[in-house]
This record gives C-alpha cells, structure tokens and sequence, in this order.
C-alpha cells in the first residue's frame, strides 16, 4: 500500500547502440538482479520503477528503445511525452561514438525533454579508466554504472527522479 501524499509518473527514454546495456540496466533496477541471459530489445520494451523523493512518489516509465542512430526513423508517439532521454554507451565501445553528434541528434528529437549520459558496464575498466572518462566527458556529467554489479545504478535513476520533479 503507498501511503506517499502524491505519486508522480516521468517517462524515461533509453536509448543507446546494440548492446550497450540498456535492457540489462533496466532488469537491474526493477528487479534488482542481472540477468545472465538477455536478448537484443526488438521494437521497445516498458518498465517502470518507482522511488521516493521526500512526501512525493515518483514512478518512472522506462521505455527501452533502438539505437540513437535510428532515432529519426523512430515512430513519433514513443517518444511523445517524454520527460528524459538516456544515452547508454558501453565504456568499451565509447571511442566508436560520436558523442557531440549523438548529443545533438537527442536534443533535436527530444528538445524538451533532460538528457543525461550513463556510461554502462563500469566493472569491466579500471577506476583509472572510469576516472579518465568521467573527466573526458564532463560536459556531460556521465553516470558511472554496472548493470551487472548494480553499481550506480540505482543511485543514478533515483538522482534522475528527483530532478524531474525539481526538487
């Protein structure tokens, strides 16, 4: 039972390229576990995840999407209402992405939507290497995530919530 004094719902867009860990960033903060197995996402996928904010309860709608690269093919209505866009980039694959293109093709889809950055799969570098990138990136203020350790994770989605209700 919630006995929270106001619950409020934010649709959150995962995008990001093949593999990068957006279903499995998604079954860790619903279900709190990784999932060994998991298949490409086709079409979307919804979740949603709910968190407190102080008084207030925020339920995020959690839309596992394509690829940013086929963003404008997308149809228009799942990305309609959208309250956030996150970029999943897997840390081994960052040097392949144009991240300031990328960027600019989010902000011209969802230009009312907040952007933020996750860079996935932080087990698999050393905390030198995360370091290096969170600086390389920090125009971007990157959340340093595991999907399959659950580092970050939970703690990056709750941030996200609370900014979108301004608080």
């Amino acid at each position: 039972m919630n006995t929270r004094s106001l619950c409020i719902q934010k649709k959150v867009a995962l995008v990001g390229g093949r593999r990068a860990g957006k279903s499995s960033l998604i079954h860790q903060l619903v279900n709190s576990r990784f999932a060994e197995e998991s298949l490409s996402t086709v079409g979307i996928r919804v979740d949603r995840w709910e968190t407190a904010v102080g008084d207030t309860s925020v339920e995020l709608i959690l839309w596992d999407l394509a690829g940013p690269d086929q963003l404008e093919a997308m149809p228009h209505f799942y990305l309609e209402g959208c309250d956030a866009a996150v970029l999943v980039v897997d840390v081994q694959q960052i040097a392949n992405l144009n991240l300031p293109k990328t960027w600019s093709l989010l902000e011209a889809t969802l230009p009312l939507a907040a952007r933020k950055l996750i860079l996935n799969k932080s087990d698999l570098a050393t905390p030198e290497e995360m370091a290096a990138l969170a600086y390389q990136h920090r125009d971007w203020t990157p959340g340093l995530v595991s999907a399959r350790t659950g580092e970050g994770v939970t703690a990056f989605f709750h941030q996200l919530a609370t900014e979108l209700i301004g608080q």
